[in-house]
């Protein structure tokens, strides 16, 4: 049965660095980086860029879905992915891992702060804001629990 890990919650919340580590722990994984095709489209402009980025994500979602290929994917909305997929994941029997990154604002920002070394604040706040958990997810929070032990629950939900 193949698998479909999704990672998504606000900057800051260690999506790269855990998606890092599960990419060397599940080498037959395709890996969606929604985040690298929003950083190679950014001279057109960001609003543009992200949906670009979004439209060619789920294009490549789909057609690795067609082929039932084990998926890794990186700020991709759980919703989102079920409203146009569902029925693709149920006829190829996919099990759906959503893990959505808790963090606080204020350690938010300055994780942003420590990796770009600029003050990003306006754009994080309003990144933070719209990022929400949904009833897909399970909730991770990476002020708490260390890099080794999200990297545990992301992987024992694939042998339960």
């Amino acid at each position: 049965m193949p698998h479909i890990i999704l990672i998504h919650g606000p900057m800051g919340s260690g999506k790269s660095t855990l998606v890092a580590e599960l990419r060397k722990k599940l080498p037959t994984y395709a890996y969606v980086d929604r985040p690298n095709i929003k950083r190679g489209l950014k001279p057109i402009g960001n609003e543009l860029a992200r949906k670009i980025a979004r439209t060619a994500s789920f294009a490549a979602v789909g057609e690795l879905i067609d082929f039932n290929v084990d998926m890794l994917l990186e700020e991709l909305s759980p919703e989102s992915l079920m409203r146009r997929f569902r029925d693709k994941i149920r006829e190829n029997k996919y099990t759906l891992h959503s893990f959505y990154l808790n963090i606080g604002l204020e350690t938010s920002l300055k994780r942003d702060l420590e990796r770009s070394g600029k003050d990003h604040s306006v754009n994080v706040i309003d990144v933070y804001q719209r990022a929400k958990h949904t009833s897909y997810d399970t909730v991770l929070d990476t002020e708490r629990l260390s890099k080794e032990e999200c990297l545990k629950a992301i992987l024992s939900s694939l042998n339960p």
